[in-house]
């Protein structure tokens, strides 16, 4: 969403959501923008309203949804046309609030930087109330506005022009940045840690699990709710005998039919391929059964996972 502090207070100018907003955006606007202000003391113990401009904000809670989370960018556009004189010496401020779902938590904060320097590169396309008007309205650079322009953008506020672009960058932009790193430097081991850490126990996120204890009986009753899935899939599944042909069939059912989908798991990071997660899985359910004791076992697994 992006917002702007008009004369009448916090107003959403611009917002693309993939899901319903619950309430009118307008609303939403004051509740985001009120985040924007933080209370600094002073050397006289005076609480003191500050703006937190021009820097990354968050992650923080997305006050209309407890389901959401969110991360900002604020910094101060100019207007010409507002009846205080402050706001026309020094700007009003605006703001881009970039919401995303709980589940996601890990892949912002891996992305933190590059989200900044987007949305950093984004305000500087914005530094007057008139640039915003040329592109909600088509204009060219050159197009001088007026009051009356400006009125008619007040009250007739387009939506999704300047957000859908971002949020189409912004996806993008990540998903390169996370998945080139993955490539050059995440090994299968350090793979297997984020999968069992971020996905399993949903480290970072509200949900994470930290007790060891607790660690633990949840692993168990993971594994073990995917070796019933695997049962039911193969009910002539003869774990004794370990023969090859059947536990390729395991391995592909779990790399091409993705039956750990059906897991309580968080999303995957953008670095972790669903090989990847098939790999993970195949290992630790042949490591369930005592498998993996086996020379012939192991050899097998190198050569489906290499």
């Amino acid at each position: 969403m992006f917002c702007y502090f008009l004369d009448r207070g916090p107003s959403s100018i611009d917002y693309f959501f993939n899901e319903k907003i619950k309430e009118d955006p307008d609303l939403t606007a004051v509740r985001l923008m009120t985040k924007s202000v933080a209370l600094v003391k002073g050397d006289s113990a005076q609480q003191v309203e500050q703006s937190i401009t021009d820097q990354l904000s968050g992650p923080d809670i997305f006050p209309v949804d407890t389901e959401y989370r969110m991360v900002w960018y604020n910094w101060l556009i100019a207007n010409k046309f507002s009846t205080d004189s402050r706001i026309r010496n020094s700007g009003s401020m605006a703001g881009i609030y970039c919401v995303y779902r709980k589940n996601k938590e890990m892949i912002i904060r891996n992305s933190l930087q590059i989200i900044e320097n987007i949305l950093r590169n984004k305000s500087n396309e914005f530094q007057s109330i008139d640039d915003v008007i040329k592109i909600q309205y088509n204009l060219s650079s050159s197009t001088e506005i007026g009051e009356k322009q400006f009125r008619d953008f007040i009250n007739r506020k387009k939506s999704s022009l300047i957000t859908k672009q971002l949020n189409k960058t912004l996806n993008m932009k990540i998903q390169e940045f996370l998945h080139q790193y993955g490539l050059k430097y995440v090994s299968q081991i350090e793979k297997f840690k984020i999968i069992l850490q971020q996905m399993v126990f949903k480290k970072g996120t509200p949900e994470e699990i930290i007790d060891q204890t607790e660690k633990k009986r949840y692993w168990n009753s993971v594994i073990e709710e995917l070796d019933q899935i695997i049962s039911n899939r193969m009910p002539k599944l003869n774990m004794k005998k370990g023969e090859t042909k059947q536990l390729e069939a395991i391995y592909n059912i779990l790399l091409k039919e993705k039956i750990w989908t059906v897991l309580s798991l968080n999303e995957p990071n953008p670095i972790i391929q669903t090989k990847d997660i098939a790999d993970f899985f195949f290992y630790y359910w042949l490591a369930h059964h005592q498998l993996l004791k086996r020379k012939k076992v192991v050899q097998l697994y190198k050569d489906l996972t290499k």
